[in-house]
């Protein structure tokens, strides 16, 4: 959801993600596959 609201908040950014964006949209991934799993990457 991250990179979709920023790309649509920022159509003129040519499809370059700022590092933050990157860094939430990771974090996110974690945190659901700690919860499928149980287990940490």
């Amino acid at each position: 959801q991250y990179v979709r609201d920023f790309l649509k908040a920022h159509p003129e950014s040519d499809y370059v993600l700022p590092q933050e964006v990157v860094d939430k949209t990771i974090d996110k991934y974690l945190e659901a596959y700690k919860l499928l799993t149980g287990r940490e990457l």
